[in-house]
C-alpha cells in the first residue's frame, strides 16, 4: 500500500490449515475488516477499503 501501517501478525487457531503464510501487505486496517466480515459487521471506515486477511484462514 506504501503508506506505513503494516504489522506482523499470527494467526493460532485449531481450526484453519497449519503454516500458511501470506504475501499480501496487510495493515491493522485488515485485521479489523477481517473480524467485521468475520461477525457480519458494516467495515467502518479505512476497514472499508482494507483487504481482509482470509487468505489465511481458508485453504
Amino acid at each position: 500500500m506504501g503508506d506505513g501501517g503494516t504489522v506482523a501478525t499470527i494467526v493460532v487457531t485449531s481450526d484453519g490449515p497449519r503454516g500458511v503464510r501470506s504475501n499480501r501487505p496487510y495493515t491493522h486496517s485488515s485485521l479489523l475488516r477481517t473480524l467485521e466480515d468475520a461477525w457480519g459487521l458494516r467495515p467502518l471506515c479505512e476497514a472499508a477499503r482494507a483487504t481482509s486477511m482470509t487468505d489465511l484462514f481458508m485453504r
